[in-house]
């Protein structure tokens, strides 16, 4: 819904419509994809987070010939009831149409988000009413979301060599950036990507320059081309591929970068990396993954990475040189190579530590990209694309995969289902040469090579935005290395020739501060959080005036609402003892009572005084009461009377004596059962109230503190004073405070 039903008499129904065309308007809404996947484990957990969220999505199973008989058992059938069910009536009628016998939690949660009127009876229309507004703030949810790009892009250029960079790599120790060129040339840039020194790579260092490391073949005065590299970060090495058949592990712990290692004679060209290790232990065992040409797979297990990679080595002459039939010969590191992966060269590669296998990829359209466990115990799961796959992401967190081929095409699959893709998307029109999962972002980044950048919905496939990136290049042609594609915390970075451009992913303000793009849940300061434990959900309200209702197990904003308050702000919120109605009350002193399921404003609290800001509500569930405070200094209740939509306040509670409420503007309440109610104010003092004879129990004041000392004090008091569920508890924990009020001021007295 677009804004809250404030000031009408009833909700919008569906009487005027027809079967088909609620048909015709639900149906649409129902068509979206859903990514629903499954490992193939057959003892896979199910969580708490799967019955309570499956109650949102039990609507999407219905089809068309089982709305057409749930409307018949509605309108009357063989019940005879009216055109309403009850609770049980409802759960039985679902039940039998979708088979969920075993789901009464979920059909239970379903009929309470459905009863609005919350009289244990739903209809026909409250049925349709729910259904197009759930599938209606979804679109606007999905939809509406704001793009990632919203400022040019930052263009850093690498002014110590001139060729194409091959990957940015992020260390961590000291936190920065490293970037490898196609000629050898290693770059360190800052955490903010500014370039801060450079060096060549060499196997042994000159006369000349000592620290200058050029990479030259064994015997000739030819310069080598780099294919790929990667970080260890755990050790602090950079490996490093070339076109001379050679691994080399330079030290990047040091401004030099000596090559301490150098695995020569391997029987084909190295042309793509990864390397694992556990980031919660280090010194752990750790594997580096090797792909080249032939179609195999080299991986190397270090036992102690942090100790020594290669034990028995002099690495005194640097550098040292190891055959890799040696290291295959050895104990450690474990080096296995697997044979015929691919048909065609490997492109990219990764180790997936959950189950102890790898992802590799090629152009072959026989064995496009496989999934092979490493210990060659199971079938690899093998994915064949007519075109094969240039580039892909896997996401163990939502187990999905993302692939990029030369088609132009963008393929997300189920990675334990290789016959059929979940959906593709097409928009480039050149071959997409990276792709990116961002799991925060819940987004699908992709790059092709005619410059073109595009971020894509996970969930609904939809392109959000595409950006087309200009690089300097003068009359140079584009030239890309293996990853040009890197997505840092708050950016994602493009690499071209020698240059790179960084995209922030969010809105730079006048200073320099970058808002990230959905990392804050609501655009105004907050005023109140609060838990529904019938639902299952946290209710968020703030400055803007605006309500966003959030799935906990799944995490996903399931309804919002806004101009709650017109232009006022929200100040104070509460949910009712049923936990279905919301409450809010405005700076202007308006209160409002909402199903915040729906955002219907049910009811409307007119306060006497105007201007009032309200800071504190509750509801009593004994009385039927609704009770606020606020800075008129008084305690006001409204009668919770059903079918009413505005509500006058009652008389303020009156008591014998003079000075009865606060002097000062209340600033917190807090209710306790079965009849206890506390108030603090401004100037520290703190009245406790029995809410059936609208009565002082107790007053308490701190004397000698500041007003902002007492407002923590009563504040403090009035928490701990909630945990106090018996009369005798409280009663216990009154005295305590009075003898101790007491013997403060005798201390200040002498």
């Amino acid at each position: 819904m677009d804004g809250p039903l404030a000031g009408q008499e009833q909700s919008e129904t569906l009487s005027s419509h027809s079967l088909q065309n609620i048909a015709k308007a639900v149906l649409p809404l129902m068509s979206a994809p859903k990514i629903e996947i499954q490992s193939p484990s057959a003892e896979q957990p199910v969580s708490r987070g799967v019955a309570a969220g499956s109650a949102m999505h039990v609507e999407d199973k219905m089809s068309l010939e089982q709305f057409e008989q749930l409307k018949e058992t509605f309108c009357g059938g063989d019940n005879h009831n009216d055109g309403y069910l009850t609770k049980d009536q409802f759960k039985a009628a679902i039940s039998d149409l979708l088979g969920l016998h075993d789901q009464d939690h979920v059909l239970s949660l379903l009929f309470v988000k459905i009863d609005t009127t919350c009289d244990g009876m739903v209809d026909w229309n409250q049925f349709c009413s729910y259904l197009l507004m759930q599938f209606q703030d979804k679109d606007r949810i999905q939809y509406g979301r704001p793009v990632p790009f919203q400022s040019h892009p930052k263009l850093r250029h690498n002014m110590y060599n001139k060729e194409t960079i091959c990957r940015i790599m992020a260390a961590s120790n000291p936190p920065r950036y490293i970037t490898v060129s196609k000629g050898g040339a290693v770059c360190v840039w800052s955490s903010s990507m500014q370039l801060q020194r450079g060096c060549n790579i060499s196997t042994e260092p000159t006369s000349s320059h000592p620290s200058s490391l050029r990479i030259t073949a064994a015997g000739s005065n030819g310069s080598l081309w780099i294919t790929d590299c990667t970080l260890m970060n755990n050790c602090n090495k950079l490996v490093v591929a070339s076109t001379s058949n050679e691994l080399l592990f330079l030290d990047v712990s040091t401004t030099l970068c000596h090559c301490q290692h150098r695995i020569t004679e391997m029987a084909h060209i190295p042309l793509c990396l990864d390397y694992y290790y556990d980031v919660k232990y280090p010194t752990g065992p750790s594997y580096l993954l090797c792909g080249d040409e032939s179609g195999s797979v080299i991986i190397l297990h270090f036992p102690t990475p942090t100790i020594k990679l290669f034990p028995g080595t002099d690495t005194s002459t640097r550098p040292y040189k190891i055959s890799i039939l040696t290291v295959i010969e050895s104990k450690s590191p474990i080096c296995q190579v697997i044979s015929g992966v691919h048909d065609d060269w490997v492109q990219q590669l990764q180790y997936i530590p959950h189950n102890h296998s790898f992802m590799s990829c090629s152009a072959s359209s026989n064995s496009s990209l496989v999934i092979s466990d490493i210990e060659q115990k199971n079938k690899p799961y093998v994915f064949k694309l007519r075109k094969g796959v240039s580039c892909f992401d896997f996401s163990h967190k939502l187990d999905i995969l993302v692939t990029g081929s030369i088609d132009h095409l963008i393929h997300v699959w189920n990675p334990y289902v290789p016959g059929k893709a979940i959906a593709t998307m097409s928009g480039h029109t050149s071959t997409v040469i990276a792709v990116l999962l961002s799991n925060q972002l819940n987004a699908i980044f992709s790059y092709s090579q005619d410059e073109v950048l595009m971020c894509w919905d996970l969930y609904e496939h939809t392109l959000l935005q595409y950006v087309t990136v200009r690089f300097p290049f003068s009359q140079r042609l584009p030239d890309y290395g293996p990853r040009p594609l890197y997505h840092s915390s708050s950016s994602i970075m493009v690499t071209c020739n020698e240059h790179i451009a960084e995209y922030q992913l969010g809105i730079t303000d006048h200073i320099g501060t970058v808002s990230g793009w959905n990392i804050t849940t609501q655009k105004h300061p907050l005023c109140a959080a609060l838990y529904s434990s019938c639902f299952h959900q946290v209710v968020v309200g703030g400055e803007g005036s605006e309500v966003n209702v959030w799935d906990v197990d799944s995490g996903e904003m399931v309804v919002q609402f806004g101009d709650c308050h017109g232009s006022n702000e929200i100040t104070a919120m509460a949910i009712d003892a049923s936990g279905r109605r919301l409450i809010t009350g405005s700076r202007k002193g308006d209160i409002k009572v909402w199903n915040f399921l729906s955002g219907e404003c049910q009811k409307t609290l007119i306060g006497s005084k105007e201007g009032s800001e309200i800071t504190g509500l509750i509801h009593l569930p004994d009385k039927k009461q609704f009770l606020s405070v606020g800075w008129d200094k008084k305690i006001t209740t409204f009668p919770d009377v059903p079918d009413v939509l505005k509500i006058h306040p009652d008389e303020y509670w009156q008591c014998v004596g003079r000075d009865v409420h606060h002097k000062d503007d209340i600033l917190c309440v807090a209710y306790c059962r079965p009849h206890y109610l506390a108030t603090g104010s401004f100037d520290g003092q703190m009245i406790v109230w029995n809410t059936d004879s609208e009565k002082i129990i107790a007053k308490f004041r701190t004397r000698t503190a500041s007003k902002l000392d007492s407002m923590l004090v009563v504040g403090i008091t009035i928490i701990i004073m909630c945990f106090f569920q018996s009369a005798n508890s409280y009663r216990k924990f009154s005295n305590f405070f009075i003898k101790m009020q007491h013997k403060a001021e005798q201390k200040q007295a002498y």
